[in-house]
């Protein structure tokens, strides 16, 4: 290909100019392309002047814009007319014209986008009106759909505006041989295997400062805040302009720049406005991070010598330069050092616009840059590199013109070198912050440990204080569990001594059965704590009838009381005789306050147990207040802090002569707290002590139909009757056969589940009676053989009676009993007018 470019300062000199074209025109020709640059701005004018083109040469495609600078041979005109020939070999060029007036330009861009997708072109050129289209963001976002293959570059038409001020408005045009428009663009389609093309710019501005982010924006070029700050004031605080006459001349060389996709873009302030805004040539984004930045000389001079090195190798037969026409402004006369050396590589050409837009390799939609250089380089087929002169290439030998280029980059190059040492200082405060950091969060760690350090130690020290209870308790558990198996072991070897003496051997008997129920006890309070605290325990409440209760419990200890000379007072004053509670877990706390005052109270003492009500929180609602008071042994004021821990006792049974293992209280306390409940204690050592119990209770009604409970007999008679005992321990079933046989039953044995179920399945339906079930037993437990009994084919096998009789003793597993399918429970050890009062209920509801 070969660029033949004319300059022409009077149209009177066109026909001259293309008679000239026509005399050095190369006779091969594919295509020619004619691109007109000219300082022109009247649509009449433009049309006579491409009609001309056109009638002289009528095989040429003509296109062009107006400018506000022309470029010939690298050289800078002003007011004239620049006459491009872009002749090709081989190529082909297409052109496609765009009027806004007259058509959707968004779709328009949309056309284009399916064309070249359709055509597959070489390259891509775009010249537009960006003025009139307010920075083209809608054209270009379509164009983001071309193919990536494609190479694309473009350019926006200025003008010469008659003042300064009056750039932003002044109207520019872009036309073809199809028509002229101020609101539109034309498009360059390029095709041609052996055209190579090479688009490159480069801007020379330095960022400046810190990044501040767009907060606030009146239209896609206006911005109104960046960190929620008016752009005027930001531009009058770090510029020290305010808007004004001359606040565009006084600012343009202080773009923003934003970076995307990693490449830097400057937006060129050109306005203001009344709210504080700042009008832009092209588009900013809402949330984007800025930069301002600044014009630096030598620093435009040195990227337009490393643009040039590329150029060299690429080795183009003609450029086309399209400067912002900022760049010109900024620089004046030494804009030329900026254009010569390319001259030097090839044939170079161009105009100063009001935008450059270029698609770069990692971006898919086109970026509309300002304030740059955009380099576009032309060639067919392949070419040697340029050899450049060295005259060129050292740019530290240009000396500027004009005196206040001079300055400027001197100034520019002490911002560049302080810019440096500030960020440096940046750098070294913000390494200092971070130690700063470090080391209060080193603090903050120290603290953390030091705490986890006291609580480590706290958690030691409650864990031997805990370990020292247990072994206390273990130590008095010992006493406390030898004491009555020594009275039973002791009582029961006297017995076999003097076996004929029968009113004392009865005696003996008495006292073996009352420590067996003093280690019942024991062992009862132990269990009871652990189900306590691994959360077994479930709180059922039931209709009672108060009175009766309140009566039974103080009733228990009245065979004590007389022993011990006691003297005994009650007060009940309840309203309502009718409660919600859980009778024996109530039951349970109450006989541990009263067996204490019992215990701790010397002979001819005094006891006082009251009951009161009192209004509840809610409706439906009362509290029942329990008071124990007595006038025993008391407390110190120490250990009434530890009574409810456990196995807290202020002396062991060997000092006191009282047994107890130091969980009843602890019991005591937890059972109120599960019941919503409040316990005090008023204690004096050797004076005795006052216990408060508040338990609220819903309120119930008296039932109907309340059947009169007949007296429990005292002899049961089960003649007839054939029982299943089911037990795996021999003592126990010798027991248990010893005293059902003495009613009258037939019992046969059962040494566990499996043999239960054989047996249950073999014999005849109604054979037994009933069964009595252990539970824990080897090879199949009692819960496991009752639900295969009732899963037996003969329903009369199915049904048959089946009570538990375990040592699984708490209401719980009373439940559990009944879960598995057991129509009863009997507690081990056995309370013998308990058991055949259970088995005479289950028989008699056998039909």
């Amino acid at each position: 290909m070969k660029l033949l470019a004319y300059n022409i300062d009077d149209l009177k000199k066109l026909d001259s100019c293309l008679e000239q074209f026509r005399f050095e025109c190369p006779e091969q020709v594919s295509a020619i392309l004619c691109m007109v640059i000219t300082s022109l701005n009247e649509p009449r004018e433009i049309a006579a002047m491409t009609a001309r083109i056109k009638e002289v040469l009528p095989d040429v495609q003509v296109c062009g814009n107006t400018t506000s600078c022309e470029i010939d041979n690298a050289r800078v005109h002003h007011h004239s007319h620049e006459i491009c020939f872009y002749v090709f070999e081989s190529s082909a060029v297409e052109l496609c014209f765009y009027d806004g007036h007259k058509e959707d330009l968004a779709a328009a861009a949309s056309a284009v986008v399916e064309k070249v997708k359709a055509d597959e072109p070489a390259a891509m050129g775009m010249i537009i009106t960006m003025k009139s289209l307010n920075g083209a963001a809608d054209i270009l976002r379509n164009l983001r759909h071309l193919p990536p293959d494609v190479p694309m570059f473009g350019g926006a038409a200025d003008a010469y505006a008659d003042k300064i001020d009056n750039v932003k408005t002044t109207p520019t045009h872009v036309f073809t041989d199809q028509g002229c428009t101020d609101y539109g663009f034309f498009v360059m389609l390029f095709y041609g295997e052996d055209l190579h093309l090479h688009i490159d710019s480069y801007l020379g501005w330095r960022a400046l400062g810190n990044e501040v982010t767009v907060t606030e924006l009146e239209s896609d070029i206006s911005v109104l805040k960046v960190n929620d700050v008016t752009v005027a004031d930001f531009y009058k605080k770090y510029i020290g302009v305010a808007p004004g006459p001359n606040f565009f001349t006084s600012i343009m060389p202080f773009p923003l720049m934003l970076n995307r996709g990693g490449h830097d873009i400057a937006r060129i302030p050109i306005g203001y406005g009344e709210t504080g805004s700042v009008l832009f040539t092209s588009s900013i984004n809402a949330g984007e991070a800025v930069r301002l930045a600044y014009g630096d000389p030598m620093e435009i001079l040195n990227q337009s010598h490393q643009a040039q090195l590329k150029l060299q190798q690429f080795g183009p037969e003609g450029i086309l330069l399209i400067p912002c026409c900022v760049r010109q402004m900024y620089l004046k006369d030494d804009f030329q050092l900026e254009l010569t050396p390319f001259g030097d590589i090839a044939p170079t050409v161009g105009f100063a616009s009001y935008g450059e837009i270029q698609r770069f390799d990692d971006c898919e939609e086109p970026q509309l840059l300002n304030g740059a250089m955009l380099i576009v380089a032309f060639r067919e087929g392949g070419r040697e590199p340029v050899r450049a002169g060295n005259k060129w290439l050292d740019q530290s030998e240009h000396i500027f013109k004009d005196d206040r280029i001079t300055l400027v980059s001197g100034l520019a190059h002490f911002v560049s070198v302080t810019t440096g040492l500030e960020e440096e200082n940046r750098k070294l405060e913000e390494s200092l912050t971070r130690q700063k950091l470090q080391l209060q969060k080193i603090r903050e760690l120290n603290k953390l440990l030091k705490e986890q350090q006291e609580h480590l130690e706290k958690a030691k020290e409650k864990a031997e204080a805990a370990n020292q209870a247990k072994t206390t308790f273990l130590f008095n558990m010992s006493h406390d569990i030898r004491t009555p198996l020594n009275a039973i072991i002791g009582f029961t070897e006297l017995e076999e001594r003097h076996p004929e003496a029968v009113d004392v051997n009865r005696e003996y008997r008495k006292k073996v059965k009352l420590a067996s129920h003093q280690l019942l006890d024991i062992l009862n309070n132990v269990l009871e704590m652990a189900r306590i605290e691994s959360k077994q325990i479930v709180i059922e409440e039931e209709l009672t009838n108060a009175r009766e209760f309140f009566d039974s419990w103080v009733s228990v200890f009245e065979g004590e009381m007389r022993k011990k000379n006691l003297s005994f007072k009650t007060s009940y004053e309840i309203e309502h005789p009718y409660l919600y509670f859980d009778r024996t877990h109530v039951m349970e706390l109450l006989m541990n306050i009263l067996s204490n005052s019992v215990k701790y109270t010397a002979n001819d003492g005094e006891i006082f147990a009251g009951v009161r009500e009192l209004p509840g929180a809610k409706p439906g609602e009362c509290i029942v207040e329990t008071t124990v008071r007595d006038n025993g042994i008391g407390m110190s004021e120490e250990f009434q802090t530890q009574i409810f821990e456990q196995f807290s006792r202020e002396r062991n049974s060997s000092q006191s002569g009282i047994q107890g293992t130091g969980l009843g209280m602890a019991i005591v306390k937890r059972i109120v707290e599960m019941m919503n409940g409040t316990i005090s204690i008023k204690s004096k050592l050797g004076e005795g002590t006052e216990i408060i119990i508040c338990l609220p209770h819903h309120i119930g009604e008296e039932p109907e139909g309340q059947e009169v409970p007949e007296n429990p007999e005292t002899e049961f008679n089960f003649a007839g009757k054939r029982i299943l005992l089911v037990e795996d321990n021999d003592l126990n079933a010798e027991i248990a056969e010893e005293l059902l046989a003495a009613c009258g039953v037939k019992v046969e044995r059962a040494c566990d589940g499996v043999e239960c179920v054989n047996m249950v399945t073999k014999a005849r339906a109604g054979y037994y009676d009933l069964i009595l079930m252990d539970i824990q037993m080897p090879n199949m437990n009692g819960y496991k053989a009752t639900q295969k009994i009732r899963r037996l084919d003969d329903p009369d096998k199915a049904k048959i009676m089946i009570l538990a009789m375990t040592a699984n003793a708490f209401k719980e597993d009373q439940q559990d009993a009944i879960n598995a399918g057991m129509d009863g429970h009997i507690a081990k050890p056995i309370d013998i007018h308990k058991m055949f009062q259970t088995i005479k209920q289950a028989l008699s509801q056998k039909i």
